[in-house]
């Protein structure tokens, strides 16, 4: 018997699914959920169906820079005299983003 014959075997693998409620009960309930849906879905939809998902909503850009108004932490400011440092950025503009 080729590999090719094997894979292509139409087996009843339906004793994984018993190891699997010993193993793992809960997987085992979803899918048995699954399959009832799925069946529900090939009744009422002839060929395959097609589902959408909606989009998330946009969120705000992350940015590390502090809100005005707020205190900056020691960290914020160890980053931009690491900037400073490294010559990513002036001794003027970083003074800037301290205060």
């Amino acid at each position: 018997m080729k590999i090719k014959d094997v894979i292509t075997e139409d087996v009843d693998m339906s004793f994984w699914s018993e190891i699997d409620s010993h193993t793992n009960p809960e997987a085992h309930t979803y899918a048995e959920k699954q399959g009832l849906r799925q069946s529900m879905l090939n009744k009422a939809f002839k060929g395959t169906a097609i589902f959408t998902k909606p989009f998330r909503q946009t969120e705000t850009k992350f940015s590390n820079t502090p809100k005005s108004g707020q205190p900056k932490n020691a960290g914020y400011a160890g980053y931009v005299d690491v900037q400073i440092r490294a010559g990513h950025i002036t001794n003027d503009e970083g003074e800037k983003l301290k205060s």
